[in-house]
């Protein structure tokens, strides 16, 4: 009987097999946080030099790299499909069949069942982050969302969603996909604003850098207070003369139209108009 028990306990911490698809910013952070916490028997890409690089990085897993899917390895738990939304169901209905493991992709956008075309278990492993090789990030801080209709299935994309973050949330697409709007609306848009704003930073001989305590400052209100709490500006206080005089100011018709646009949108959030 201690022999049994020895032989389970053995088995119960074993490291989960994984295979990387996907060698861009998403696919890397993911592989070198797993790096030592599980096996990363593979990594594939399109372009075998770029899954050659990405392996090089890894110091405790010697991964193999392939370059087409049919020379996927079938035996893992877990297939961790790290790629372009719009690539996801060609990855789909490429992949073998699985002998027992799980594909997930890590998309804000893709249904939940996107990889299950071929009657591979499927589900989802999506970190809310924005991703770039040469940043590290705090994995610590990082919500990572998981869900599949297996329970089986999900129990073990939560076991390597906790390899990522303690911060593991369960939810379904519908959700999710709000979620990524959401995520689109505070990153993406707000990035696109400071686009805007060095441009007319560097016209009058500063940088970005000059407006961190403002950023900051911004973001540091809007998670303490709320961001509805935490609005100030002229569009806030309805000051139109303010608004008039910088849109007059503005030389491209994009930023001008811009400019009015997010300021009559707050005055209508706040009631101003």
């Amino acid at each position: 009987m201690h022999g049994e028990m020895s032989m389970l306990n053995s088995k119960a911490e074993l490291k989960p097999e994984v295979v990387i698809i996907g060698s861009g910013n998403v696919a890397t952070h993911i592989a070198l946080h797993l790096d030592g916490q599980a096996d990363i028997k593979q990594i594939y890409s399109r372009a075998y030099s770029n899954a050659k690089t990405l392996a090089s990085l890894l110091t405790c897993c010697k991964p193999e790299c392939v370059d087409d899917l049919s020379g996927l390895y079938t035996n893992a738990d877990i297939y961790i499909v790290a790629v372009k939304d719009d690539v996801i169901p060609e990855i789909g209905n490429k992949l073998p069949r699985l002998e027992r493991g799980i594909t997930v992709h890590t998309s804000g956008s893709a249904p939940d069942d996107a990889l299950g075309v071929n009657g591979n278990r499927c589900g989802v492993l999506y970190p809310l982050q924005t991703f770039s090789k040469q940043k590290n990030v705090d994995w610590s801080q990082i919500t990572v969302f998981t869900y599949s209709s297996d329970a089986d299935a999900l129990a073990l994309i939560n076991k390597v969603a906790n390899m990522l973050s303690d911060k593991v949330k369960v939810i379904d697409g519908n959700l999710r996909s709000r979620l990524h709007i959401a995520a689109v609306f505070a990153c993406n848009f707000a990035n696109y604003m400071w686009i805007k704003s060095e441009r007319i930073l560097n016209e009058c001989g500063c940088t970005l850098n000059d407006f961190s305590p403002l950023l900051q400052e911004t973001l540091e209100k809007a998670l303490e207070q709320g961001a509805e709490k935490s609005q100030t500006g002229p569009a806030r206080r309805g000051d139109r003369k303010i608004i008039d005089k910088h849109t007059g100011m503005l030389h491209d018709k994009e930023d001008t139209e811009l400019y009015r646009s997010l300021s009559n949108g707050i005055m209508r959030h706040f009631g101003l108009i």
